[in-house]
């Protein structure tokens, strides 16, 4: 079984994907470009925890419904879609009146947006998810996890985006599209480990997808 197809019929009850081994697909993409060993994407470190808490205040504060990780998506979304896209158009995206924003606030939410810019395109490839800690509940984590799906495919469809998708990056999208459904009423090491290989999934995809489409890329988005 492919693990993608194990990811498919994982404890967490996720509806059936119809994707191809998306992972292998990402690994052998980038031993092909030479950019990256095989133990990167296996291993999946965390280089840098995010402050999910500190941006989940004020995304609460600002939006009772957003929660830090479908901001988070979002701006992953949008940044997949265009690197070049600014902060301001992340922001206008996530709130309703972007001068309504406290002053440390927004820079707090500046910093975020461009340190996720950075590790999107770092060489150490330093990206992650944000998402509660192990510290939290596994359902809340799942349920954080179901939000920032849906970030991501609100935030890369509200960009411009280049038209010759390849077939592995539509294919990601659909299973990104099928995780927004995700069971979040979920305990046990079994399902934790689910939670944990889907997040890696998630966390090489993303990787791929912003090389694959921002290849050429140079317009802005404001």
């Amino acid at each position: 079984m492919s693990t993608s197809e194990e990811l498919a019929n994982t404890r967490l009850d996720l509806p059936n994907c119809q994707h191809k081994p998306i992972v292998n697909i990402i690994i052998n993409k980038f031993l092909i470009n030479g950019s990256i060993r095989p133990s990167k994407f296996i291993a999946l470190p965390h280089f840098q925890r995010m402050r999910y808490q500190q941006i989940d205040s004020i995304t609460q504060k600002l939006n009772a419904r957003l929660c830090a990780a479908e901001a988070h998506g979002i701006a992953t979304g949008l940044l997949c879609g265009n690197l070049h896209t600014g902060t301001e158009f992340w922001l206008g995206q996530i709130v309703q009146e972007v001068d309504d924003v406290e002053v440390d606030d927004k820079i707090i939410l500046e910093q975020f947006f461009d340190q996720t810019r950075s590790s999107l395109i770092d060489d150490d490839y330093t990206y992650e998810l944000l998402l509660p800690d192990e510290s939290f509940p596994l359902g809340e984590q799942a349920e954080a996890l179901r939000q920032w799906c849906q970030g991501f495919l609100f935030g890369i469809g509200s960009v411009p985006t280049r038209s010759d998708w390849q077939s592995e990056s539509r294919e990601i999208l659909k299973d990104i599209t099928e995780f927004t459904k995700l069971d979040a009423d979920i305990e046990g090491e079994e399902a934790e480990n689910d939670f944990v290989e889907i997040t890696e999934y998630l966390r090489a995809a993303v990787l791929y997808l912003v090389t694959e489409l921002n290849s050429g890329q140079n317009d802005s988005v404001h």
